[in-house]
């Protein structure tokens, strides 16, 4: 299939009010032609004495087909009647282009009003105070590199290299680390990464302490994790679950877990939007990291640009009379958990803070249902 039967088709599912265009590569005509804007100087090519160049649009439209889908290369060579190094070629350019120019509009790196508005976001949504994001990591399936040994091999029997992130409110990423191998868990990628060091050094630009309502004690911004992850005066972890807990403390657990349970639905709601990683892929290790940066950057402009459509209430986990109602994407997800549990011993600075926010929690910064959600035995 020529590059320009490629555009008809995508110019007839356009016409059928953007439905069609979306099945096929998950955003309508208008989304389309804004990334070609952005990246076609990266990846359009020129014309030459012997043949036409592919077009950029059609260019995107086979890597966003690609990406949807999980096809395999020769699949798609067969589908669009293009060579199979040409079909990778053009994939390979794509996405990392896609990285390249929509990181820095849509993965901004926050700034310090744009974490105060995330942290507002958690309050209005999640009811978390002073949260500025959740972190969690997931096991993106690859096959078995060569030479690699048990490297890659994760504590789910499986290959895999592990996606880090940290997600705000809206199941949007705002940080991303992509690559360690499966065999790791998520307290040294932690530790490891940029985001973690920059968290520890505290070079992160995050607002001072400050109050919350009806309480004078002075709270800090924080990240939550789950048990995988060190607790750390910026970043609270739950309470042991294994270990008797009071009613205080599993109070606290449950309104951490509501507020973290947002990156775990960022990562469900991007492994059934983008199939390709429902596979094991079978490429290069710098190559499936590009992958994966595009499908999160690719669902941040999705969400962005069109949120009802790519955050649909029936996908994501939500709650019910003090019950938690699983997400559909539970049912299909291929990104699996990638933390074993923390054995990071906390500093008492660390330690009181979960202190403050637990008593507060119970106290004055209670919400009506949380009672009832602990008593069904949820935490």
């Amino acid at each position: 299939m020529k590059d320009d039967a490629i555009l008809n088709v995508v110019e007839e599912l356009g016409k059928k009010r953007g439905r069609g265009c979306v099945q096929y590569m998950l955003m309508d005509k208008e989304q389309l032609d804004s990334i070609v804007t952005l990246i076609k100087a990266d990846i359009q090519k020129q014309d030459t004495v012997m043949r036409p160049s592919i077009l950029a649009k059609a260019r995107l439209a086979v890597t966003l087909r690609y990406l949807v889908t999980g096809n395999s290369m020769a699949s798609l060579s067969l589908c669009y009647r293009m060579g199979r190094s040409t079909i990778s070629g053009i994939i390979a350019q794509t996405y990392q282009a896609i990285w390249k120019n929509l990181q820095p509009i849509y993965m901004k790196p926050p700034e310090k009003d744009d974490f105060y508005a995330i942290a507002r976001d958690f309050y209005e949504i999640w009811n978390f105070p002073h949260c500025i994001g959740a972190i969690d990591g997931k096991h993106c399936r690859i096959q078995c590199p060569a030479n690699s040994g048990s490297d890659f091999n994760n504590f789910h029997e499986f290959h895999s290299i592990v996606l880090m992130a940290v997600a705000d409110a809206h199941y949007k990423f705002i940080y991303v680390d992509v690559g360690a191998k499966g065999k790791e868990n998520d307290s040294s990628i932690f530790a490891r990464s940029g985001f973690g060091a920059a968290l520890r050094n505290a070079t992160l630009p995050i607002r001072d302490p400050s109050s919350l309502l009806n309480s004078e004690n002075l709270f800090p911004f924080i990240f939550v994790g789950d048990e995988a992850f060190p607790l750390l005066k910026n970043l609270m972890r739950p309470y042991p679950r294994y270990s008797s807990l009071t009613t205080q403390q599993r109070i606290f657990n449950y309104r951490l877990s509501r507020a973290r349970r947002v990156v775990e639905n960022a990562f469900g709601i991007m492994s059934v939007k983008f199939r390709i990683l429902r596979s094991s892929i079978n490429c290069k290790l710098d190559t499936m990291d590009h992958i994966v940066k595009a499908t999160c950057v690719l669902r941040n402009f999705l969400i962005t640009t069109n949120s009802s459509r790519y955050s649909l209430s029936i996908v994501v986990d939500r709650e019910v009379d003090g019950n938690i109602i699983p997400g559909t994407w539970r049912n299909s997800s291929f990104l699996q958990p990638s933390g074993n549990l923390s054995g990071n011993a906390a500093s008492p600075n660390a330690i009181q803070v979960r202190i403050m926010f637990m008593e507060y929690f119970s106290g004055p910064g209670a919400v009506p249902w949380q009672n009832l959600s602990v008593q069904n035995g949820l935490f």
